[in-house]
């Protein structure tokens, strides 16, 4: 027994044959069509093979097995009605119920008419989206005993099947079988009347959604977004009353309408009308007057029934099924679905009108857009004309501003070339490189003998190879060097400028790497001690002090026109050269020597040096760390050693007070000033801003002065740091901030004057403990 699908519904297409001869009656439930189960009216005939009609004559395989399976089949019909009966009779207040909570369920407290609408809407949606799953799920029971509707099936059904499965050992399985058919049966013809009883409200929802919305508030993209969210609605509502259809009518619609898929939403539309139109008309037509009727189906069916009822006339036609009152059944099946398809066109015509509306609203949205916009682009194309007018105007003002700019650069380069002309050390002295010298700028040369450079040499190495053999090298610093500048008293502040060299070699053990070479592959180098210069006035002490930072490497190169090796330098303008004994390719070969003073060269009498042999002083400031140094290295066909260069420090030149400095509240000199440091007070930097100071040693007296005459910052100080204060010193700190012998405290350059930071601006010095001022220079304690 294979099942047959046509369109949607399975039909079986075993030839089970009835006649309409009457026999002894089955008195089963009423069938389909009324409350009861699974009586159809058609029992009025011999079973198949006991009649005069059949060729194919029927014995029960055991004796009285028909009267069993008939007396099941009747209970279990009996069991469905008396189950069923409660919810039929209280079907219409349970669909008004149910749906009247879909529409609630989403609705909100103060919600506007149009948010109502769109609430229940959605509502609805979810109620028929949810029964629609049902539906499917209980037509897939219903189809699985027979493979067609169990509805109007007469009982010979039943014992066809009951009599396979019972040489199957099966038998308990027919039972339940067709009892589960049979409730899904049932299930579905609710969810028909569920189906039909949601129709007004859909109409109501989506009329009451075009008589709420405001479209004229919305932007063009929200205008388009609602626009399309109707779209989807009325789609959904399109499919729901397609599906609605009893199948058979489905598959007829689509026949009738095979173009409609392939047009747009009001298209589609018009092709369904018109042919759900053509086709309830010609169901109208089909409608034929009839002998008697079936009193056991009556009209209104639904969807389910329909489907059964078609299922029934098919089999009768095929002669599975005895032909009583199949002229009524045919009748009743045209004017059924003339109902239902005249029901569907209202409702497709009703979506069609919508459609129309939402097109037309879209039309009308699409073209005040495109209005807005040409308006919005001939707008801007006025003001793009504008824009190039000026456009051209700036082009030429620009092109004027760029020849001064040019101009200007030009003399700027022009002056800086020649500020770095003035500003040259000069390399003449008759001493090696591989010593360190002590350079003025410009073509002049201190008068200091060779054999005081040579003992300075011997010092700072002496001091290298004496705090190489300290176990735990402590953070001092060792004196290895005095210096006695004599300065021509025609010579301004900023024309006192020196450097002093070193060779790398002499900052370092043998055991230690070798930073000649590190120098000629590297950026920068960590050198392990470092030269440092500390004085005023003419008088400048030479320290050999532990390092503790990178010092940047910059290559130095021959100058063929000039025959001198060269380095400029920038921030400030300088320019760095070395003449050497012969230079590179010449007979002679390189030389480590320097060639001997030659004439006008200005010798700076009175000058001289005093090296020291390691003589440890006490912990001075750790601002000379805080100087300008750099590594110069040479060509290496030029037989010169890398050298360290150590600059003047700026703190030694003349200045003045500025910068705003910063309100302060509450202590002062607390917390901060063990961390990163306190700023200086504005009250302090308005009383000394523009004053003339001569070098940083008289700022930091004239900072503390400053304060000791402040009411409310004195205040915070005892008797014996005012009177220090007073004086132009530092104030004492408390004895956990102490460093070793540093006990006051320090004003600390937050970016440090190495790296370009300002000397005299307030807004660059912080106030800082001693032990704070160790930690921000090594960040810890060495």
């Amino acid at each position: 027994m294979a099942p047959q699908k046509i369109g949607s519904t399975y039909y079986l297409d075993e030839g089970l044959y009835i006649n309409a001869y009457r026999d002894k009656p089955f008195t089963g439930g009423i069938g389909g069509g009324g409350s009861g189960s699974g009586g159809w009216g058609l029992n009025e005939g011999p079973r198949r093979g006991e009649g005069q009609g059949s060729q194919r004559p029927r014995h029960d395989i055991i004796p009285g097995w028909n009267t069993i399976l008939f007396d099941e089949l009747k209970g279990i019909n009996a069991d469905i009605d008396k189950k069923m009966a409660p919810r039929y009779k209280a079907l219409s207040k349970t669909i008004e119920i149910e749906i009247n909570e879909a529409k609630n369920r989403h609705i909100s407290k103060g919600a506007t008419p149009y948010i109502k609408a769109k609430a229940e809407q959605h509502g609805l949606f979810e109620l028929i989206h949810s029964k629609r799953s049902e539906y499917t799920t209980h037509l897939e029971r219903e189809l699985s005993f027979w493979g067609s509707s169990i509805f109007y099936k007469p009982p010979i059904y039943f014992i066809s099947k009951g009599t396979k499965l019972l040489k199957k050992n099966k038998l308990d399985a027919a039972f339940l079988g067709y009892e589960t058919s049979l409730q899904s049966a049932h299930e579905r013809k609710i969810i028909d009347r569920i189906f039909e009883a949601i129709r007004p409200h859909l109409h109501a929802t989506a009329k009451a959604l075009e008589t709420t919305e405001n479209l004229a508030h919305l932007d063009y993209a929200l205008t388009i977004k609602t626009l399309d969210e109707k779209a989807d609605a009325i789609r959904i509502e399109q499919i729901f009353h397609f599906q609605a259809l009893p199948g058979f009518l489905q598959n007829d619609l689509l026949k009738a309408s095979p173009k409609a898929s392939q047009q747009n939403s009001v298209q589609t539309l018009a092709y369904y009308e018109q042919a759900l139109r053509t086709l309830a008309a010609n169901r109208a037509k089909a409608i034929t007057p009839y002998l008697k009727a079936n009193p056991n189906i009556k009209a209104p069916l639904t969807s389910a029934e329909l489907e059964a009822l078609d299922s029934l006339i098919q089999h009768q036609q095929l002669k599975g099924v005895g032909p009583r009152w199949l002229d009524y059944h045919k009748s009743l099946l045209n004017k059924e679905s003339a109902r239902i398809l005249n029901d569907t066109l209202t409702a497709f015509s009703g979506l069609n009108a919508r459609a129309k509306r939402v097109e037309q609203q879209r039309t009308a949205a699409n073209a005040q857009e495109a209005a807005r916009k040409k308006a919005e682009a001939e707008r801007k194309a006025k003001e793009l004309a504008q824009q190039k007018a000026d456009a051209a105007r700036k082009a030429e003002e620009l092109a004027r501003q760029k020849t001064e700019a040019e101009r200007k650069a030009k003399e700027a380069q022009q002056r800086a070339e020649a500020e770095r002309q003035q500003i040259s050390f000069i390399a003449l002295e008759g001493a090696s490189v591989s010593l360190p010298p002590a350079l003025p700028i410009g073509a002049a040369t201190f008068a200091i003998p060779q054999t005081a450079y040579i003992a300075l040499q011997n010092a700072i190495q002496e001091a290298v190879t004496g705090l190489a053999r300290i176990a735990a090298p402590v953070v001092g610093n060792i004196l290895v060097g005095t210096l006695f500048l004599a300065w021509p008293s025609t010579l301004g502040n900023s024309e006192r400028r020196y450097l002093v060299s070193v060779p790398l070699t002499d900052l370092s053990t043998p055991d230690r790497p070798d930073l000649a070479a590190l120098a000629l592959k590297s950026e920068s180098i960590d050198l392990p001690y470092l030269i440092a210069s500390s004085g005023s006035g003419a008088e400048l002490d030479l320290y050999l002090t532990p390092g503790g930072r990178a010092v940047p490497v910059r290559a130095a190169t021959f100058d063929s026109q000039r025959q001198v090796y060269s380095l400029a330098l920038d921030n400030p303008q300088r320019i760095l050269t070395w003449t050497p004994a012969n230079a590179p390719g010449s007979e002679h070969g390189s030389s480590t020597s320097l060639p001997p003073i030659p004439p006008g060269t200005v010798v700076y009498t009175g000058s001289s040096l005093n090296p020291v042999k390691t003589e440890q002083q006490g912990y001075p400031a750790l601002d000379l760390l805080d100087q300008e140094r750099l590594i110069v290295t040479f060509p290496a066909d030029s037989g010169l050693p890398p050298i360290l260069v150590i600059f003047k420090d700026p703190r030694l030149d003349p200045g003045e007070h500025y910068g705003q400095g910063l309100p302060t509240s509450g202590v002062w000199l607390g917390d901060q000033a063990r961390s990163s440091g306190a700023p200086i007070p504005s009250e302090i930097s308005k009383a000394l801003s523009g004053k003339a100071v001569r070098d940083m040693k008289e700022f930091r007296e004239d900072i503390w002065k400053a304060v000791a005459q402040d009411n409310q910052l004195s205040a915070q100080f005892s008797e014996a740091n005012l009177k220090r204060m007073a004086s132009g010193l530092a104030p004492k700190v408390q004895s956990i901030d102490r460093h070793k012998s540093q006990s006051t405290f320090v004003l600390h350059h937050h970016i440090p004057v190495s790296a370009g930071g300002a000397v005299y601006d307030h807004d660059n010095i912080r106030v800082v403990t001693p032990k704070a001022h160790l930690q921000i220079h090594y960040g810890e304690q060495p």
